[in-house]
């Protein structure tokens, strides 16, 4: 499988072995101490004089915690850690004097508080874009009178574009303290953050990276991403959402859907071997309620109120690990019906808590989360 003669130009499967190096410290499958021939092909590759996708995708720690499990040498340590921070530093140099022109792709690609600054080719046959927290949102590290300006204007954008909320670099699911030892993975699938850049991929390059993950993977799922060039309804939200794992806008939503719900996803699956029967049960439990909001005959505020409240509690659900992982415990033993009123309880509990700790939530929305329950009532006549 792996080939010391093979340059990365020649064959870029080999910077996805790499990547994985790092995260393969509980995986017995790929012993990195006694494969020779994969020795020498990670420094040959580190030492390559064009780093360029190494330098795209891993950072200067990974590529430490490499160089330890090869048991490379001091003299080889300094000599490969300076070419990469050398070539890291050129490629900063590069991102920040181009002359970036917005064609129509990209501005597509633009989000609420991330501005889409280029793009460039996956390793997985699709495209990755590239974007930088705009400047008016990034606070920075220290507490300033500048910085307190930014973060009022960071809340007040995240207000004014709830539910379709991105979070900043401070919040990002690719933070260590968030995904853990599975960034080298997400790595892999396209999803960076490094200096500041963050990195995201289409649908293309998500779907085929897993197809590649899962060869090596043979406990994953099959994932199934849904892509769509508009905005879709709560009821078109719903019904995709028990069709497809994960939902990933091609336009405005792209951010929003790759940070809130695709990569919280991504890591379920790989953490949990359940997810896909919490999920088949969860989407038994919106079937059942969507057949209901079919049949209900009566005012038309009632079935669009549960709709919208219902498509809310499916946005929440899906937007974080703890949301994800809290589905198997609402809907756990429970007639359709009553996991659908333990459902609309945690929304508005949900809502709740965001609304004091994080953003202020629109009043007509936090009416509708707290009446969830009884507009069900009234739409099941309950």
């Amino acid at each position: 499988m792996f080939s010391p003669e093979n340059k990365i130009t020649e064959n870029k499967e080999c910077l996805i072995n790499i990547l994985k190096i790092a995260s393969i410290s509980h995986d017995d499958h790929l012993s990195v101490q006694n494969n020779a021939d994969l020795k020498h092909l990670v420094k040959d590759i580190l030492s390559e004089d064009n780093l360029e996708l190494p330098t795209l995708l891993l950072n200067h720690n990974q590529v430490g915690f490499i160089l330890n499990k090869i048991n490379a040498t001091s003299a080889d340590k300094v000599l490969i850690l300076s070419k990469f921070l050398a070539s890291k530093k050129t490629q900063e140099l590069h991102l920040s004097a181009d002359p970036l022109v917005k064609d129509a792709n990209l501005k597509e690609k633009e989000g609420s508080l991330w501005e889409c600054i280029s793009s460039k080719p996956g390793l997985n046959g699709g495209t990755i874009y590239l974007y930088k927290l705009r400047e008016k949102f990034d606070s920075g590290d220290l507490i300033t009178d500048e910085s307190l300006k930014k973060r009022k204007a960071l809340k007040k954008k995240q207000e004014e574009t709830f539910p379709a909320v991105e979070p900043d670099n401070k919040m990002l699911p690719l933070n260590p303290s968030h995904a853990h030892d599975l960034i080298p993975l997400l790595a892999s699938l396209g999803y960076v953050w490094e200096e500041k850049i963050l990195s995201l991929p289409d649908h293309k390059e998500l779907v085929n990276g897993w197809i590649k993950l899962k060869t090596e993977r043979l406990n994953l799922p099959p994932l199934k991403i849904g892509q769509f060039d508009y905005v879709l309804s709560s009821g078109e939200f719903i019904k995709n959402f028990t069709d497809y794992d994960a939902i990933l806008s091609s336009k405005e939503e792209f951010v929003h859907d790759s940070l809130i719900h695709v990569i919280p996803t991504l890591i379920s699956v790989l953490e949990n071997r359940d997810y896909t029967i919490i999920k088949n049960d969860l989407s038994k439990v919106l079937i059942y309620a969507l057949e209901q909001i079919a049949k209900f005959k009566g005012e038309k505020y009632i079935k669009d109120a549960v709709e919208f409240n219902l498509g809310l509690s499916v946005d929440i659900l899906s937007a974080s690990i703890d949301d994800i992982h809290a589905i198997s415990r609402l809907i756990e033993k429970k007639t359709p019906n009553d996991a659908l009123i333990a459902i609309f309880y945690y929304l508005s509990q949900s809502l709740s808590q965001i609304h004091e700790s994080i953003v202020k939530i629109p009043k007509e929305i936090l009416e509708l989360a707290t009446n969830a329950t009884a507009l069900w009532g009234k739409l099941t006549k309950q």
